[in-house]
């Protein structure tokens, strides 16, 4: 500060002492000020940047397109949605979590986000490295079997599996993924024995169950819909909480005594820990008013995916307690990818 006096012209070298100080004072206060103003804090101050871990096109990625677009109309600021595939969704999750915790990089976390870590053997991302900000969409799960599978619900099901020495045999969408960890939990809830088929992706396992070379899957209610209205397959059981709007005749796990199968594939904002709560508290409350729009609501639920907001604290605790779960069966299971 004293060599900015120096330079000042002689008619102001001549001030008092007092004029001096005060000067000082002033320019120390209003210095800050003029930062401000040339390098603003206020958030956000440049443009988002949202990582998919996954292809373009699928759930994941049109929530992010479909909730970005919204917040940079909102905010009048720019928003990319960027696709960083590989590794299961490490990728993209490493790649977040690497970023400056400002809160302008977002990640689309999704179960692989929790089941990662213990099928790859490496260190949680949660909450390590990634807290979620509570605004997401839930894509649910049903059970289905071959028609002529000679079972209409979960009873009839483990009845079936005990009567036959190979037990059932069950695809899913590829090892480690969660319609294979759910086919897992179920083996071990039911006490029954289940030979895993994966396959690569949902689809070519629902067409081998269509065609009654494999006995059951796990897949989503929007991507089995249309087989089960069909005939193709039968339902046995949602894994909802209650009964599925899109699915209304179809009895919940709940319903029939096994509440461990209550789950869904998710998928929520997530930012780098150590973010400050000032903007994970803006960025959940402009995220949670765009997502109970009529319109975005009415996007998201026609693709099958059910918007939920929580509390950013709620929202990581439901997301370490899926880990658990998970995490519990890829142990006891000794899975690895």
């Amino acid at each position: 500060m004293s060599r900015l006096f120096l330079t000042q012209p002689a008619v102001d070298r001549r001030r008092s002492n007092r004029a001096r100080v005060v000067a000082a004072l002033i320019t120390a206060l209003l210095w800050p000020l003029t930062g401000v103003a040339q390098n603003p804090e206020r958030f956000p101050s440049q443009a988002l940047t949202i990582i998919v871990p996954f292809s373009a096109g699928g759930a994941t990625d049109i929530f992010a397109r479909t909730l970005g677009q919204a917040l940079g109309e909102a905010w009048k600021v720019p928003v990319v949605v960027e696709n960083k595939v590989g590794a299961g969704g490490n990728i993209g999750a490493d790649l977040v979590a690497r970023a400056p915790a400002n809160g302008h990089t977002l990640l689309i976390g999704a179960v692989s986000t929790v089941v990662n870590p213990p099928l790859y053997k490496i260190a949680p991302y949660i909450p390590r490295v990634l807290v979620p900000v509570g605004v997401g969409v839930a894509s649910h799960l049903v059970t289905v079997a071959r028609a002529d599978l000679p079972a209409n619900d979960i009873a009839g099901l483990q009845a079936y599996s005990r009567s036959r020495p190979s037990g059932l045999s069950a695809a899913s969408a590829g090892t480690g993924t969660l319609s294979h960890l759910g086919l897992e939990l179920l083996e071990s809830e039911l006490g029954i024995r289940i030979l895993h088929v994966p396959y690569k992706g949902s689809t070519p396992g629902l067409t081998d169950v269509m065609g009654g070379q494999v006995d059951i899957m796990i897949d989503s209610t929007t991507s089995a819909g249309a087989a089960i209205a069909s005939g193709k397959v039968k339902a046995l059981a949602v894994h909802t909480p209650g009964r599925a709007a899109v699915l209304p005749q179809v009895p919940t796990y709940a319903e029939q005594g096994i509440k461990s199968m209550t789950f869904s594939a998710w998928n929520i904002f997530m930012v780098p820990s150590g973010t400050p709560e000032d903007r994970i508290a803006a960025l959940h409350a402009a995220l949670a008013r765009l997502i109970r729009e009529p319109a975005i609501a009415k996007a998201l639920t026609d693709r099958g995916l059910e918007p939920f907001v929580q509390s950013p604290a709620d929202s990581l605790e439901f997301v370490r307690q899926d880990a658990l779960r998970w995490e519990r069966v890829i142990r006891e299971k000794n899975i690895s990818p």
